[in-house]
């Protein structure tokens, strides 16, 4: 039986899009431009979420559109200070991209992807380590200790990669949702890892956001303990089930997990949405 965890390198290409940005007294103002993310922002400003938020009023981080001017708190590095070029090492968080990472020390796709002898189309996995060519910023040095190190929060019940797929294909199939979409997802948010909060603060194997898992609760009439890995694998499954009946394709289930249903319809897909959706497809093919 081939190993469960090997995946062609020939995904659909990344999306890598240039910082728009103006320098003032306070700091500096971002024009958001379609795919951008508050978390994407600031790792590319070396600064937090809740800085920005705070600095711009953000009730909800993940409600910024186009044409926006975000103003990026004083005291953040950005891309126009550049220390000395250096050579060095990140090792892959989940959910990040090469394009974000490219972003994130102030070099490209290309550069990177040269630096690592891989293509720049090619997917990376949490707990990878890259080497970054003429770094802008501070060595990555949070996860030098473990390579499989992840932001932590309190875990119950966590399980090896193969019990978590066994996990999910159960849970799925106990709902009624296509078991290979919900693996697919579940390794795009998180690389089936338990152990994970996000800069949003999204939990979990399927990186479920609390006021998600809320809304997950009152779809099955049972409260859900997103650090327990069997409660947030469920919490993701029924939210994947409810919007199947709610989208009009598999294609707009996917972008809603990511983007929300309503942001997906009244302000149509990011850049990072399309890319999220062409991820998860090629997951589901081969996982």
């Amino acid at each position: 039986m081939a190993p469960l965890f090997t995946l062609p390198a020939t995904p659909p290409a990344l999306i890598d899009l240039p910082a728009l940005a103006q320098h003032t007294s306070s700091g500096q103002r971002h024009t958001v431009r379609s795919g951008d993310t508050v978390f994407g922002l600031a790792l590319r400003y070396h600064t937090t979420t809740s800085a920005i938020a705070a600095a711009n009023n953000l009730a909800n981080t993940r409600l910024i559109r186009p044409g926006d001017v975000l103003t990026i708190p004083s005291g953040s590095t950005s891309a126009a200070k550049r220390p000395a070029r250096t050579t060095s090492g990140h090792f892959v968080r989940a959910g990040e991209t090469l394009s974000g990472i490219a972003a994130r020390y102030g070099t490209t796709i290309s550069a990177l992807a040269k630096a690592n002898g891989i293509s720049p189309s090619r997917f990376i996995l949490p707990g990878q380590r890259l080497s970054i060519p003429g770094a802008t910023s501070r060595v990555d040095r949070s996860f030098e200790s473990s390579p499989k190190a992840t932001t932590k929060s309190p875990v119950r019940g966590m399980t090896s990669r193969t019990a978590t797929r066994d996990l999910i294909v159960a849970t799925a199939n106990r709902y009624g949702v296509d078991h290979r979409l919900a693996l697919a997802i579940a390794w795009q948010e998180s690389g089936w890892n338990q152990g994970v909060t996000s800069g949003v603060g999204a939990v979990g194997t399927m990186q479920v956001m609390p006021g998600s898992g809320t809304w997950a609760s009152s779809l099955i009439n049972r409260k859900l303990n997103l650090h327990d890995q069997r409660d947030n694998v469920t919490a993701g499954v029924v939210i994947i089930r409810q919007l199947t009946k709610m989208a009009s394709n598999r294609d707009e289930v996917i972008a809603a997990y990511y983007q929300g249903l309503g942001s997906v319809r009244a302000r149509g897909w990011y850049s990072d949405t399309r890319q999220y959706v062409a991820n998860v497809n090629y997951f589901r093919q081969r996982l």
